[in-house]
């Protein structure tokens, strides 16, 4: 009997120096039913002579997309070339444990049609050296609908692997989502799948600068998901507090990074009033320290890398919303900035202000 085939979609732009390791993490699994299916942005920097190096590899194809086509197009353009039962997603700066696809076959094995997703636990690393470790959340296994809407806490996302059937009943990556789509995606397969996991950390994340750009940019997958999901968040009123604290407190560090510190203390003090905390009065503080509470908001991203996966996340100190790595896909990977970060856009007044 064949082996069960896995595809694995791997977007990639201007990454010479990763994306060969994220093919071989794949072709070095001890499943060996696999393909990859590369999507090149566009890139400029000899990724693509990386990639010729993979030619002759029946498991490698390699698809070129625009540079303005962003991360879901990059995933969606993979997804639809890919032959396996089910699939894998993985940035290209990301690596794997050889024994990740065994063992989430293992899991799916064990599994009925309801389970539709299977992830595992993952570690942090920077400069080689590991500063966290994400642990898959007791509120993330089984049923996680209506949970999932209050924040995405399934990281890291190069973990999943999707049963692929799926995607015929809740559709592919949402190409609105410059960033986020992972959310969104995770939000519908949630609506009508289980979901399991794999404590061990079977993922390496590889933090850098590139790969963090956008966590503090703006808050547009958070604007996005409560547009397309703001009715099923308002039915569950302490998913919508926990929600709309955790959006006041990344618009208040999106209006300190751009000195708007008025912003900042303002929607600083709406989250700290809605959920006090520790966390919620230092961004407070720092906010009210105008320019020098922006290097402390600096220095709390660096210590967040060490609670990635835990109430870290969820406190505003480490990834928030998406897996934070969706920079990675060519120019439109970088999303729209806010307006006025104390007031909601032009025409969206339903938001939370």
């Amino acid at each position: 009997m064949p082996m069960t085939l896995v595809s694995t979609l791997l977007p990639t732009y201007d990454r010479v120096e990763f994306v060969g390791g994220a093919i071989e993490t794949v072709l070095g699994q001890t499943h060996e039913a696999v393909e990859v299916i590369v999507v090149d942005g566009g890139s400029t920097d000899g990724t693509y002579d990386v990639l010729r190096q993979y030619a002759d590899d029946e498991r490698v194809s390699v698809l070129q997309d625009g540079p303005n086509d962003g991360i879901a197009h990059a995933r969606n353009r993979a997804l639809s070339h890919a032959r396996g039962e089910y699939v894998c997603v993985l940035d290209d700066d990301d690596r794997w444990h050889p024994e990740k696809i065994e063992r989430q076959l293992a899991v799916f094995e064990e599994c009925n049609e309801t389970c539709g997703v299977v992830y595992t636990g993952g570690v942090a690393c920077r400069n080689g050296r590991a500063v966290g470790t994400y642990r898959p959340r007791a509120d993330r296994r089984g049923d996680i609908y209506p949970e999932i809407l209050a924040d995405f806490g399934l990281n890291p996302y190069s973990s999943h692997m999707i049963r692929r059937s799926c995607f015929e009943r809740v559709g592919t990556y949402d190409t609105r989502f410059p960033h986020g789509e992972d959310w969104d995606l995770s939000i519908r397969l949630a609506r009508e799948y289980e979901f399991a996991a794999v404590s061990e950390p079977l993922v390496e994340r590889r933090l850098h600068e590139a790969n963090r750009s956008q966590q503090f940019r703006d808050t547009t997958d958070m604007e996005l998901v409560w547009d397309e999901y703001g009715a099923a968040i308002r039915r569950h009123p302490e998913i919508e507090a926990r929600f709309v604290t955790r959006w006041y407190r990344r618009r208040s560090r999106v209006a300190l990074e751009r000195g708007a510190y008025a912003d900042a203390i303002a929607l600083s003090l709406r989250a700290a009033t809605r959920q006090p905390s520790t966390n919620a009065l230092a961004l407070v503080a720092s906010a009210c320290l105008g320019r020098r509470g922006l290097s402390v908001v600096r220095r709390l991203r660096a210590h967040a890398d060490r609670y990635l996966a835990t109430a870290g996340a969820d406190a505003g100190l480490g990834a928030d919303g998406s897996d934070g790595t969706n920079a990675n896909n060519g120019p439109a990977g970088a999303s729209e900035t806010e307006g006025n970060a104390s007031r909601s856009p032009p025409g969206r007044s339903e938001r939370p202000t």
